[in-house]
């Protein structure tokens, strides 16, 4: 069995540096196997960096990998973001996430003019315009236009979590996910809100925060004409219409509509609760639920 390290572009606040570097992020492991494999690593003797605190299995791992640290010391001045203060080993990396805060979108759709802040973004929107998705989910089957989106796709009906938080344990079915959420570990919140300067973990949830402001609703049913502020709400809310309930639990057969109503529902069978009471510290499952609770704490007027 093997596991495999999968480096992500995390930015991770140490001391008084923010550094982004492959070198500096948290260990991913992916289980493909047998997880004995894995106690014997963690046998092993770990040497750890006195920087940043990562681990490795021979000193001159460590060795090659404090040289980062030397070398992000050096281009600090160079690269660093107007905005928040992160500092990147590339000018180009610093223009993308700068676009972040800016809201800018230079690359267009030369079909539709859509705009986007990356050209990937562009490249996989105009795919969209080719009717063509030969990569089809047995399960649902939705078509995807490569394979590697159809088989994130049909991790929401396995339920399958590949990316572990090496700080909490937390799984995710998604490696952008899994970055999303270690910013919860550092309390980097880099994408603020020009006008409420509400400031947020990932651009998605800014986006979606955004459309408070506007009240846009850009995604509507094609039944109903009912507007959406998300895509996959409309989505869930078109299967109300088909009765199709895609989202499969693997443990006991329930089927959902929308991939996040299974995702609660795991909750009862994996025990978890993360949302807690900051009163009594009693968790729940779902956050109104924890409202409820909360309720209990505030004493009764008699008067």
């Amino acid at each position: 069995m093997k596991y495999l390290s999968i480096s992500l572009s995390y930015s991770i606040c140490i001391g008084e540096r923010i550094k982004s570097d492959p070198d500096y992020l948290p260990k991913v492991t992916v289980a493909t196997g047998n997880p004995q494999h894995q106690k014997k690593k963690a046998a092993k003797k770990l040497h750890p960096c006195p920087d940043c605190g990562k681990t490795f299995d021979r000193p001159s791992h460590l060795e090659r990998h404090e040289n980062t640290h030397t070398r992000i010391k050096k281009l600090a001045p160079n690269y660093t973001c107007s905005y928040c203060g992160k500092i990147f080993a590339k000018p180009s990396k610093l223009a993308r996430h700068e676009r972040g805060h800016t809201g800018e979108k230079p690359y267009s759709c030369c079909k539709c003019g859509k705009c986007f802040a990356e050209p990937g973004h562009r490249k996989s929107h105009e795919l969209t315009h080719n009717e063509e998705r030969p990569y089809t989910c047995d399960d649902c089957g939705i078509g995807f236009f490569n394979q590697s989106k159809l088989q994130r796709h049909q991790r929401t009906h396995t339920g399958e979590k590949p990316y572990c938080c090496t700080e909490c344990g937390k799984t995710f079915a998604r490696s952008g996910g899994l970055k999303t959420h270690w910013l919860s570990h550092t309390g980097e919140r880099p994408y603020l809100c020009s006008d409420c300067g509400k400031s947020f973990f990932s651009s998605g949830d800014l986006k979606v925060h955004y459309l408070t402001h506007t009240g846009e609703k850009p995604h509507c049913c094609s039944v109903c004409g009912k507007g959406f502020a998300q895509r996959g709400n409309m989505r869930a809310h078109e299967r109300s219409h088909s009765g199709e309930r895609p989202y499969i639990c693997a443990d006991c057969g329930a089927n959902f509509a929308h991939s996040n109503y299974l995702k609660i529902h795991r909750r009862i069978h994996t025990g978890e609760r993360p949302f807690p009471c900051p009163v009594c510290g009693k968790r729940f499952i779902l956050s109104g639920h924890l409202g409820r609770h909360q309720k209990t704490h505030i004493p009764k007027n008699n008067t």
